[in-house]
């Protein structure tokens, strides 16, 4: 099953769900129309998967400016305090 067709069945499923209505240029209504088509699935589907990929990449990219941002700050990077720690953890693992 592709991952449109997995999203299709999760949304025909979803009991908490939000409709919303959207205005686009005709052109890219058709070309999603087309896209959809081809692929065998609704245009909600084909919407639902590329709204998913947009909020997947935001998430990573503010997980990596996180810790673009610890890095930069070598008194919060440093991690030497931890070998202590973690060498009696590993030795003592009996």
């Amino acid at each position: 099953m592709t991952y449109v067709e997995e999203v299709d069945k999760m949304a025909s499923g979803m009991k908490d769900r939000e409709q919303i209505s959207i205005r686009v240029p005709l052109e890219l209504y058709q070309s999603t129309r087309d896209i959809a088509s081809k692929r065998g699935v609704s245009i909600n589907a084909l919407v639902q998967e590329g709204l998913s990929m947009i909020v997947q990449a935001e998430q990573k990219k503010i997980l990596f400016d996180s810790f673009t941002l610890l890095g930069q700050d070598l008194r919060e990077a440093d991690v030497n305090h931890a070998f202590d720690a973690q060498a009696e953890v590993a030795l003592n693992a009996d």
